[in-house]
């Protein structure tokens, strides 16, 4: 994919809109109480304590504190996510130049590139400082009003999800591949989403873990299975064709997932005998000849496996004691 070039004055950069490259992307996503995904351009982290840091590039507002200058990490802290401001943050996830955070009293805060409403604030515009984003209401039922407790946050290049404790899955961004799970050439949807969007288009069970890609979404869900949904030019849905999947579709042959995370165009889904399957791009799943249209097991030696994530073309394992 090309890069567009940006203009280098401050409001050259909030006008243009900035298309990434697909290799500027790392994904993966943990249930851990902290969950971190990482871009190259910009990188965040919570320390111990009220304490939040980013740092990296700032020509799109990525740092989060005004103004578009780099910051290296040792200026990296954010003062407003401290109690008695906008508070302590307990979920984060970084696209290619956007984050999220969500703080302990389930406030939800983006900044960065907005270009393709993958801020969820209505707009599409750069923004270089935090802004507070708000979920659909429930309705008119006993929840109504009643604050969502949010259980997790992923980013891919330019789309974002979050997904409650009680089930509700929100999206918002870039939607050309129907990478948020619906298709936006049908009536009342649209291409980029500029708001958190309560989409309906799931299987019966309820979904645990997100995780996303440049142009692809992967959902686990609390039976094990996977599904998948957007763009599929690398087999990354798992459905032995090639046609972008407007809709979640159930990725084949998976039984039995505890934890999934995406690359940039393919994707890994560990299972809870510590099996692990790739599929999607054959170049980031070390075969050089095809790519993996359904998932394939990769030959391990017998560990136990700790963790898995997925770079934009490679792979990353933890392993820990050898088993047996």
């Amino acid at each position: 994919m090309a890069t567009r070039l940006l203009q280098k004055t401050q409001a050259g950069l909030r006008e243009a809109m900035a298309t990434t490259p697909s290799t500027d992307a790392v994904y993966s996503f943990t249930n851990e109480p902290l969950p971190v995904q990482v871009m190259p351009s910009q990188e965040a982290a919570c320390g111990q304590g009220p304490q939040l840091l980013c740092w990296g590039c700032g020509d799109l507002g990525q740092t989060g504190r005004g103004g578009a200058r780099d910051v290296c990490p040792q200026g990296g802290a954010l003062e407003a996510f401290t109690p008695g401001k906008l508070g302590r943050v307990k979920l984060l996830a970084c696209g290619s130049c956007h984050s999220i955070v969500v703080t302990v009293d389930n406030r939800i805060f983006t900044w960065g590139n907005g270009s393709s409403g993958q801020l969820g604030d209505g707009e599409k515009n750069v923004r270089d400082r935090p802004s507070e984003v708000f979920l659909s209401d429930r309705g008119s039922g006993p929840d109504a009003g009643q604050v969502m407790e949010v259980a997790g946050v992923a980013c891919g290049s330019r789309h974002t999800f979050i997904w409650t404790l009680s089930g509700e899955i929100f999206s918002f961004g870039n939607n050309f591949n129907a990478q948020l799970a619906y298709d936006f050439r049908k009536m009342d949807f649209k291409e980029n989403q500029l708001v958190p969007h309560l989409f309906r288009n799931l299987p019966s069970q309820r979904i645990t873990q997100v995780a996303c890609g440049d142009r692809h979404s992967l959902f686990a869900l609390e039976d094990g299975s996977v599904a998948a949904c957007g763009a599929n030019d690398y087999g990354q849905i798992g459905t032995r064709c090639c046609e972008d999947a407007t809709v979640p579709r159930f990725v084949e042959d998976l039984d039995n997932i505890t934890s999934i995370a995406c690359g940039a165009n393919h994707n890994l889904a560990l299972s809870d005998k510590g099996k692990l399957f790739q599929w999607g791009c054959g170049r980031a799943c070390g075969n050089l000849k095809r790519n993996l249209p359904v998932p394939e097991e990769v030959p391990l030696p017998p560990v136990s496996v700790k963790a898995v994530r997925g770079g934009c073309w490679h792979s990353l394992l933890l392993t820990g004691r050898p088993l047996g």
